[in-house]
This record gives C-alpha cells, structure tokens and sequence, in this order.
C-alpha cells in the first residue's frame, strides 16, 4: 500500500468514520481517510475495495457524472482515497431549516427533464459496471449546468432508485419537526414523476 504524500487543507465534510480534506495546490481534487477503528476493518481491506472501485469506474463511459476516485493509499494510518471534486452542492444540505429544503424542493421541481434523465441513466451505467450507490442525499451534488454528480460509490451491487436521495430521505429529514405543505407535497410529485418518465427504477419502492 502506498502512503499518498498529498498535503492536506481544511476537513470540508466528515462522517461517523470518515473525514475529507481539501489538497492543497489541486483545488479540484479532495482527500477523504477512513478511520479503520471506527469501522473494525483493516486498512489494507479498506484500501483493497477502493482499488477495486477505481477498476469499476474503467467501465464507465466518460460523461457519467461521477466524482471518480482517482488514487488509493494509507494517509496518517488511515486508508485514503483521492476524489475527483463534485461541481455544485450538496443536493440537500445538511441540518437544513424547513424553509432552505421547501426552497430546494421547488427548485428540483424546476429542473429540467433531462437532467433526470441524465441522471437515471448514469444511475443505470453506474449499477452496470458492479458498483453500488449510497442512496443517502449527501452523496449526490447539483449544479445548474453540470446536473446532478455522484460520489461515494463502492463495489457491489445495489437499485439506485433516484426517489430514495431525492424524495424519501429528505421528507422524513424534515417531518420530525415540520409540516410539509401542500404546495411541497406538489412539488415532490413533481420530482417523483419526471424520474419515473426518466426511467426511474422501482417507483414502488418510495411511499410517502
């Protein structure tokens, strides 16, 4: 395993067992270690999966839009991957206040159609090549030319409903402590339609 010499910047993100820093001088690219003890796997293991995610990606044809990992390594003990920065933001920030997520809802009602279907099929690629994608909202980014990016993809096998990130997530993010109205009931039936005109796998999958 080679150890990534890369000088890291300020930590933009972290999860229970990850934290992701900027590089310093490749402001396009990021750098994201794995805590090995927080998740009770070994480094190497780690870092094994990672490599064999690079290899996925090689089936891919070059316009999915995915933030690829570019390298993998140990950094300060930790297995490393070295990504490729996604354009835009988060599709639905963290801690978000009601009013920033109804605001974004109307947003992606707005969206044109084929962003959707941009995103389906790269969904579609994506599954193909034998990677799996995390269906959490913080793993997909939207910029109003780019469309919509993903990150974090893993080896296996998964059915990326685009509903799951884009409609079931977010509504039960904020129904613990808000009512959604009926104008963003609308517009989440907006959303879920254009994805399944799009060809959205398994539709049945989200209910509201």
């Amino acid at each position: 395993m080679s150890e990534l010499s890369y000088q890291l910047g300020k930590c933009v993100a972290e999860g229970g067992s990850s934290h992701v820093y900027e590089i310093l001088g490749s402001p396009h690219l990021l750098l994201k270690t794995i805590d090995s003890k927080t998740r009770i796997v070994p480094v190497n293991v780690s870092v094994d999966a990672a490599i064999r995610t690079i290899k996925g990606q090689e089936k891919l044809s070059p316009d999915v839009n995915l933030a690829r990992i570019v390298e993998a390594g140990v950094k300060n003990d930790c297995a490393a991957v070295v990504m490729l920065k996604a354009p835009g933001t988060l599709i639905y920030g963290n801690n978000m206040s009601y009013a920033d997520w109804s605001a974004r809802v109307t947003e992606f009602a707005q969206v044109d159609q084929r962003v959707y279907a941009k995103a389906v099929s790269d969904a579609k690629q994506i599954m193909q090549a034998g990677l799996a994608v995390d269906l959490f909202p913080g793993n997909f980014f939207y910029d109003p030319e780019k469309g919509i990016t993903f990150i974090d993809v893993n080896i296996g096998h998964s059915v990326p409903s685009l509903q799951v990130p884009f409609v079931l997530y977010p509504v039960l993010g904020v129904s613990k402590n808000n009512f959604v109205n009926e104008e963003d009931e609308e517009n989440l039936d907006i959303i879920t339609q254009k994805l399944i005109v799009a060809g959205d796998f398994d539709p049945s999958l989200v209910r509201r």
